[in-house]
């Protein structure tokens, strides 16, 4: 398989890869105004790709004339016959009952030069040569796709990666466009009107079925760590009927240590180190626990990312074809800093052909987030060798942890802090959002504020946090595979990462400046959205004193806020506590 130009993910599961470039049908969940944009250099923007929401895509879907209904009414249209002549592979031919639209319309991977899907588990290059329908490979992945959005929370983010399929192309080009489904409808008539396959699936050998067959249950898993409990159960009866031996599946092959996985994968912790504990009592400590404990240790941020990373990368140098170590090591080394040594992990699944699709779509976002360096091409130094970390430079730019911060005050004199202008509405909770997702706030829009360019008004900060906040949780999603939403648990979330990072000194060099002010950013964009704070002072050169008003009546500067944790540590509340007083005084003063 080439390196994918496009991929588009939904939640946490990867759909599709486009390879030769450019995606059709996919477009339709997106409006011009969902592009991402990146600076590649100080006068250059680029297109990085399109984001948006599960609700908004199935709304733009069904507008465009498919919806689950369709699908399902396709699907029940495909007889046993041909289903079972248009398999890949004997193993799904003896499950074609099982299989819903989800399933039986997977395209897995588009040939923009062919205009055709593989299929995932039907050769649907095959099934839309047979089919009387004009396009019918794009046709049949907008029913896979109303199924995926079905399947979806309405607040999931929907991100079309266009990165890589723009890397040659002039700077400035964009590449939305709309495409006619409107022959889907007559999908489910030719369908039911096609005779079976005169050839039948091949019988393949036996290294190629069992790859195929490993693949089709990390697809699974995939699913079932957001699929609801009804869709769960028939997930579990399709990896059942898959009967896959523990030889066919590596070193995740167990059901046990497969549902650990799959937990870790969904941010749920609780109970896994009792588990692991029972486990490794009577196995001692296998590359699949290593695995599994290295992954917890990274979701709770029991140990620092580095230990993490530096574990990691031994393990993956004795377990063969482990390729969810490889990942992970990426992972933890990105979430330590070092891109360097991020990259040469992710790299390394990229270029194996032998490495799952849903993988190598993880590792090829790691490496087009990282810049090659000297550390990208070689293997990390084993610990004992690890070079000494440069000493730290005292923190010249961060408020001070005294007396002269502005002030946090209930109820600030009214000479000191008024609110900005226009009508605040009464406290109350706001919708949570997925912040990789977030729109831009009311009235901005990308033209008022070139990227990279700092913010002057209070409504340029909102544009340049909310782009930081979406980077900040794209970050935390390739590095921990956590989704932030804008809730209390996302500013845990970033408080252990710190804590993690910079253990318990209090200096911190260039770098590690900007992670805090990025951090603050984010933390910023929370506020406004959850307790409707607003921007009524960046005047000042250094952003940490930055304030903003949160309803009714308090003042607070969170960039320097997030600076005070780091500088103070456990002397007061931590970032946690500092939102539940904000939430507190905003609550006692509306009731």
């Amino acid at each position: 398989m080439r390196a994918p130009a496009s991929s588009l993910r939904i939640g946490e599961r990867f759909i599709a890869l486009c390879e030769g470039g450019l995606f059709e049908v996919e477009y339709l969940l997106f409006d011009p105004a969902d592009i991402m944009l990146r600076a590649a250099d100080p006068v250059t923007v680029r297109e990085e790709g399109y984001i948006t929401t599960a609700a908004q895509a199935r709304g733009r879907l069904s507008e465009a004339g498919v919806g689950v209904k369709l699908a399902e009414t396709t699907r029940a249209a495909v007889s046993a016959d041909v289903a079972r002549s248009f398999s890949r592979g004997v193993m799904v031919a003896a499950i074609e009952h099982e299989l819903g639209p989800y399933e039986l319309f997977e395209g897995g991977v588009f040939d923009a030069t062919a205009q055709l899907y593989e299929g995932v588990w039907l050769d649907l290059r095959a099934l839309a040569a047979a089919l009387p329908v004009p396009r019918a490979s794009i046709a049949i992945q907008a029913l896979h796709l109303a199924a995926v959005l079905a399947e979806m929370p309405d607040e999931a983010p929907v991100h079309l990666s266009t990165r890589a399929a723009l890397a040659a192309r002039r700077p400035g080009e964009r590449t939305h466009h709309r495409v006619s489904i409107s022959h889907a409808y007559d999908l489910p008539a030719a369908i039911a009107a096609l005779s079976p396959r005169v050839t039948h699936v091949d019988v393949e050998d036996p290294a190629r079925d069992r790859a195929r067959r490993a693949e089709l249950v990390r697809r699974l898993r995939a699913r079932s760590v957001s699929a609801g409990d009804s869709e769960r159960r028939r997930i579990e009866i399709l990896e059942n009927e898959l009967n896959l031996t523990t030889s066919n599946r590596g070193p995740l092959a167990e059901p046990e240590l497969g549902a650990i996985d799959s937990q870790l994968a969904a941010g749920d912790t609780r109970g896994v180190d009792e588990r692991l504990d029972r486990l490794e009592a009577v196995r001692g400590r296998t590359p699949a626990l290593r695995y599994l404990r290295a992954r917890l240790a990274l979701a709770d941020g029991s140990e620092p990312p580095q230990s993490i990373a530096e574990s990691l990368s031994e393990l993956a140098d004795t377990a063969e074809s482990f390729h969810e170590v490889e990942l992970l090591a990426a992972r933890a080394w990105l979430a330590a800093g070092d891109e360097g040594h991020a990259r040469y992990f992710a790299r390394s699944i990229v270029d194996d052909p032998a490495a799952p699709d849903a993988l190598r779509l993880l590792a090829l976002e790691i490496v087009e987030s990282t810049a090659v360096t000297a550390r990208s091409n070689a293997p990390p130094p084993r610990p004992s060798a690890m070079p000494a970390s440069e000493p730290p430079v005292a923190v010249v730019d961060a408020p001070p942890p005294g007396a002269s911060l502005p002030p946090f005050t209930a109820e600030p004199p009214s000479a000191r802090v008024a609110p900005p202008s226009g009508a605040w509405r009464s406290y109350g909770r706001e919708p949570i959002e997925i912040v990789e997702a977030l729109s831009l706030p009311s009235g901005a829009d990308e033209s008022m504020l070139a990227p990279g360019a700092p913010p002057k008004t209070p409504l340029e900060a909102r544009i340049a946090f909310t782009r930081i906040a979406r980077d900040v949780a794209r970050d935390y999603r390739l590095s921990y595979g956590t989704t932030l939403r804008t809730d209390w648990i996302a500013v845990d979330t970033m408080q252990r990462h710190l804590r993690g990072r910079f253990g318990q000194s209090r200096d911190l060099d260039a770098r590690l400046r900007d992670e805090l002010f990025r951090h603050g950013a984010l933390l910023s964009e929370i506020l406004a959205r959850t307790l409707r704070a607003g921007w009524v002072d960046v005047s000042p050169s250094e952003p940490g004193y930055w304030a903003m008003f949160v309803p009714p009546a308090t003042r607070t500067c969170p960039v320097g806020r997030v600076h005070r944790f780091f500088a103070v540590g456990n002397e007061e509340k931590d970032l946690v506590g500092y939102c539940l007083e904000l939430e507190a005084r905003a609550h006692a003063v509306d009731g």
